[in-house]
């Protein structure tokens, strides 16, 4: 029996490899204790922004109801989070909306994912002598005419060059959606870039070697051996709700 199976793990995403890659308890919170972290606000205004940009480019409304359709995912993701943060995101989604949208124009119309899915669900294998296991991710927006798949990262600030573990998010996508070019559209309240950073068969060489590490890191123990065994900073600003607090005292023996 190999890790994955030991745990039940049947597959891995970019996320779970993030998490396992920058902050193990994260992973074994999620994957090994069904933890399901609150989201905070500019999470929330991602989603809306995404359903705003759906909304245009698959129903083909105009760009006021596109924003419209924003507003109330939003407002229904944050009811119970009324803050002045929560009042400041929602003011950043209807510019967000209006330059995603003008920004994919260039690339035609997206392909309609299939009825039982919101996104276009992509899969390939890490195979090893040991193991197979799928590593799986959902597209954004899918371009067949131009072939072309964008990725919308909706942010505070324009960065100049992809973050790592969009790198290796990139690099899942493209290594299976071959002949498709796999770029990312960051937009903000106040612009858009495109990027595609990244060498493809490196990062997913180093994603592999990765995977057959932490499979040996999860064959080592059960679930709460690995908890009591996985170092962690309790002062890590990614710790420090009540509700992560409750969870490292329950299961990491904080």
């Amino acid at each position: 029996m190999n890790g994955w199976e030991r745990h039940n793990i049947e597959r891995v995403s970019s996320s779970g490899i993030k998490a396992a890659r920058e902050n193990p308890v994260k992973y074994l919170a999620r994957y090994m204790f069904n933890f399901n972290e609150r989201m905070p606000a500019p999470v929330d205004r991602g989603t809306a922004i995404e359903k705003g940009v759906d909304a245009a480019l698959y129903n083909n409304v105009s760009l006021d109801e596109a924003i419209n359709t924003a507003h109330t995912v939003y407002d229904q993701l944050t009811k119970w989070k009324l803050s002045e943060l929560t009042l400041k995101e929602r003011d950043r989604i209807a510019a967000s909306v209006k330059l995603a949208v003008n920004a994919l124009k260039q690339f035609g119309k997206p392909s309609r994912p299939p009825k039982d899915q919101h996104q276009h669900a992509i899969r390939i294998m890490c195979k090893t002598a040991l193991w197979n296991l799928p590593i799986i991710g959902y597209l954004d927006y899918k371009f067949d005419d131009t072939q072309t798949v964008i990725d919308l990262k909706t942010v505070g600030r324009i960065p100049t060059k992809m973050p790592a573990d969009h790198q290796q998010q990139r690099a899942i996508y493209s290594a299976a959606t071959k002949g498709y070019d796999v770029k990312f559209l960051y937009v903000s309240g106040a612009s858009t870039v495109l990027l595609e950073d990244g060498d493809v068969p490196a990062i997913m060489a180093d994603i592999k070697t990765f995977l057959i590490r932490f499979e040996r890191f999860l064959n080592v123990g059960d679930a709460e051996f690995l908890a009591s065994i996985t170092p962690f900073d309790h002062t890590h600003r990614d710790f420090q709700s009540a509700q992560w607090q409750q969870l490292l005292s329950d299961k990491f023996k904080l």
